[in-house]
């Protein structure tokens, strides 16, 4: 990097950035703008690719079939469907087997995997039949294994999402088994002064002391009421025997 000097005022001298500190930046402004570009493309590669197949495939089915029109777009779509859904479920399947645990059920990537191929399998199927007028009323033979296709997509992706939900339950059963359990001790104070709960026997076990003691209290209160004076002879008894 070069550097030149410029006079100010005062006879200071001020280092000015020349022309060739600008090309290393204009270098990076251009690497990312290249990253974005190619990011953008990498996104929009596979639809537009995808567009291109379904309008091929819609146009076919209107010509060589007599089709409608919206029928025919709506084969199109969804056949492109078919074949990313198909593409992302094998993927996802395949992640997952890759990473779960030994205890964890297997899911059934093959299976996936053979969708994906009965995908290619018919898109080439249509392809040429499109292109060969001897092979277009064969064409109608591809859509039911293309539906097919499509609804074990379906059965294989519910199934993978109560697949997930199994794990996710199991392993938080694990880890509560694995947290220890907090035992709370307990002071004298608190032992005392919490209330025990007594059995139905023990309350009218404890009921029929109580009235027993009301009737003994009862009893002796009536005895020194009505007979104070067999009282008093026997505490002269007492006091006699003990001066004898």
């Amino acid at each position: 990097m070069t550097r030149d000097t410029t006079q100010i005022a005062g006879g200071a001298k001020q280092p000015s950035v020349s022309g060739k500190d600008t090309l290393p930046s204009f270098r990076a402004t251009l690497e990312r703008a290249e990253s974005v570009l190619v990011d953008i493309a990498t996104r929009l590669a596979p639809w537009l690719a995808s567009l291109l197949v379904a309008w091929q495939t819609g146009t076919t089915g209107v010509r060589a079939l007599g089709w409608p029109t919206w029928v025919g777009w709506t084969a199109g779509a969804a056949v492109e469907c078919l074949g990313a859904a198909s593409a992302h479920l094998w993927l996802d399947l395949r992640a997952y087997n890759s990473g779960k645990r030994k205890s964890d059920p297997a899911a059934p990537e093959a299976l996936a995997l053979g969708v994906v191929g009965v995908y290619f399998v018919g898109m080439g199927a249509l392809t040429v039949a499109s292109t060969l007028p001897i092979l277009r009323p064969y064409m109608m033979l591809v859509v039911p294994i293309l539906s097919a296709a499509g609804t074990l997509v379906l059965a294989l992706r519910s199934g993978h999402v109560a697949r997930l939900a199994q794990v996710q339950a199991s392993k938080a059963e694990a880890q509560a088994k694995r947290k220890p359990r907090v035992v709370k001790t307990q002071s004298p104070q608190e032992v005392q002064a919490e209330p025990v709960a007594l059995s139905l026997d023990e309350r009218r076990a404890q009921v029929a002391a109580l009235h027993a003691q009301a009737l003994s209290n009862a009893l002796i209160a009536e005895r020194l009421q009505v007979h104070p004076s067999t009282i008093t002879r026997d505490l002269a008894a007492i006091g006699s025997n003990g001066h004898s």
